[in-house]
């Protein structure tokens, strides 16, 4: 899980391969809804990205502010560890179901395919 500038990603290889810069909102909306975050971190985040190197990619960003700002307060609320990233996996159960899927049809074709 090392970045391209050799630092280490706080984000797991399953979640990277699908989260996306849009559903950084989403999980926002979800801690609105659900938990009452003030949306006033919604926007702490943009204005403090803003302020970040352009070469920091936003999601892996925006795990390490929610993991800094507002994943303890969650964890205590609910009496779990590491809830930001069991919520995200959550949120898109859907583009992981269709990962996996697109990897079982990729194994299944290429190893077909190296018995003709």
């Amino acid at each position: 899980m090392r970045r391209r500038d050799g630092q280490h990603s706080v984000i797991p290889d399953d979640v990277k391969v699908i989260f996306e810069q849009a559903d950084i909102a989403t999980v926002f909306e979800y801690l609105e809804i659900t938990f009452h975050v003030s949306k006033k971190w919604r926007a702490r985040y943009r204005k403090e990205l803003e302020e970040v190197s352009r070469s920091t990619n936003p999601q892996e960003y925006f795990c390490q502010f929610i993991r800094e700002h507002i994943e303890p307060s969650i964890n205590k609320i609910t009496l779990r560890q590491d809830t930001l990233f069991a919520l995200i996996r959550y949120l898109l159960k859907h583009k992981l179901e269709e990962k996996k899927l697109q990897e079982s049809y990729q194994k299944r074709y290429y190893k077909s395919g190296s018995n003709n």
